[in-house]
């Protein structure tokens, strides 16, 4: 692919390989029916981003699955370990955003079940996390969202007051993983689109009004 980026799949209809250009989407909502599928595709961002020097990752998940994959990157399991990431993620861009350096480090802030990460922080939290979905990526600070079908239609109800939640639909920018296009009810580009069926490790890449019907790379 003449894309920057890393590959995540095949692209259905030309066979090509699908790469995944985190320039052009700093922020990016994924979902998709199965769990599993889900840490896939995460998995195959976070390697891509892992496989490049001076990048550090950062991940929220209940859980310890996707983490442990990743030994170097900080993790949080508890809300209280959330909201102090996100204090040093804060602490971080509040540094660059002062700095004139043009070459800062990549940061990943991946966060894993978001609905329930999202009803737990501080109100100061929130407002940090929407202030680096709306204007890290200037800084080099990627965030990535993480949500099952049914939590994205609650998210999509109230977006307008989940400001980091509607940064990221506002960009464009979301990966769907499974079932059916029309599923995904918050994904503003894929409303008119006519009924696709995926099978569990397929989907599509949404990009600036574009998607991407792709089997996904396995991890």
């Amino acid at each position: 692919s003449s894309e920057e980026g890393f590959p995540i799949g095949i692209d259905k209809t030309s066979k090509q390989p699908v790469n995944f250009d985190y320039k052009k989407m700093p922020t990016c909502i994924i979902s998709g029916i199965s769990e599993e599928n889900r840490e896939n595709v995460v998995k195959l961002i976070l390697n891509g981003f892992a496989s490049e020097n001076d990048t550090k990752i950062y991940i929220y998940e209940t859980e310890a699955k996707i983490g442990i994959s990743y030994p170097d990157c900080i993790s949080a399991n508890s809300i209280k370990e959330a909201d102090d990431l996100i204090s040093e993620l804060a602490d971080e861009f509040d540094r660059r955003s002062n700095e004139d350096d043009e070459d800062f480090s990549k940061i990943v802030f991946c966060v894993n079940d978001f609905l329930a990460f999202y009803r737990g922080i501080s109100q100061e939290s929130a407002d940090i996390l929407e202030s680096i979905t709306r204007s890290g990526a200037d800084f080099n600070m990627f965030v990535y969202i993480v949500s099952n079908i049914e939590d994205l239609a609650f998210l999509e109800t109230f977006k307008d007051s989940i400001k980091c939640f509607d940064n990221c639909i506002k960009r464009g920018n979301a990966i769907a993983i499974g079932g059916n296009i029309r599923d995904y009810s918050g994904f503003n580009e894929i409303q008119d689109e006519k009924d696709i069926n995926f099978a569990e490790s397929e989907g599509c890449l949404i990009h600036g009004g574009k998607i991407t019907v792709l089997k996904f790379a396995k991890v």
